[in-house]
């Protein structure tokens, strides 16, 4: 009877830190996605950011060109 309540205490116990090893695990996965996500939106905008330049580069261009 002891020896049943120990393994099982004991299984309990493992299974415990098998779910919170999980929960970090997740967690950590969420955090990466998330990092990944932010350099991509930033890489996105520094992107964006060189169209717009070149677009009123050309504009100034052009006008120039009308003159």
């Amino acid at each position: 009877m002891q020896k049943e309540r120990e393994l099982k205490r004991k299984q309990l116990q493992a299974k415990k830190e098998a779910e919170a090893q999980a929960r970090l695990l997740v967690l950590k996965e969420e955090r990466e996605r998330a990092l990944k996500a932010k350099q991509e939106e930033e890489m996105i905008e520094r992107h964006v950011v060189e169209i717009r330049k070149e677009m009123h580069e050309k504009r100034l261009q052009d006008e120039e060109q009308r003159k």
